[in-house]
């Protein structure tokens, strides 16, 4: 339950700096667009650089918001999951190995986005249901190795007591 809690603290944390605080910006500048109208939110802008900003905000399709979310979401699945895993190799209760294999798993979970991002990969479709993929296969490997070392009588029913 600790592990989970960790990686769900870290996943969202990361999410929420990530792409929280600039959807947080669209869906206020979405209620003021609504409420005074794009005319008014446009007059109150004064450099060309911040009104081609909204529009380009207002122009973006609704695909890729909803794009985004799945991909955090994604990323938060993830990052249970390996935290399962780091929680097995620190507590002794699965094997040492697990640290580099957790270590190599975080740094490819980035590696759809990245190839869309610099253009290697020319759909964002593609390269977030391959990171979707990824991480359903870390969720599945954790579960996996959970169980393996629960049959190998390695993990506790209690947590140790603190001394």
């Amino acid at each position: 339950a600790n592990a989970i809690a960790d990686g769900s603290g870290y996943g969202a944390f990361e999410s929420f700096l990530m792409r929280g605080l600039s959807a947080v910006s669209t869906i206020l500048l979405a209620f003021s667009v609504n409420s005074l109208g794009m005319e008014a939110v446009l007059a109150t802008l004064s450099p060309e650089a911040d009104a081609q900003a909204v529009l380009a905000m207002a122009q973006t399709p609704a695909s890729v918001y909803f794009a985004n979310a799945l991909n955090r979401i994604s990323y938060l699945a993830f990052h249970m999951a390996a935290s399962v895993i780091v929680w097995l190799a620190a507590t002794k209760q699965g094997p040492f190995f697990l640290f580099p294999l957790t270590v190599l798993l975080r740094l490819f979970v980035s590696f759809p986005m990245s190839f869309y991002q610099y253009g290697t990969v020319l759909s964002r479709w593609l390269s977030i249901t391959v990171m979707l993929l990824f991480s359903l296969v870390v969720c599945f490997l954790s579960y996996r190795i959970w169980i393996a070392c629960r049959d190998r009588g390695t993990i506790l029913d209690t947590p140790p007591q603190q001394a």
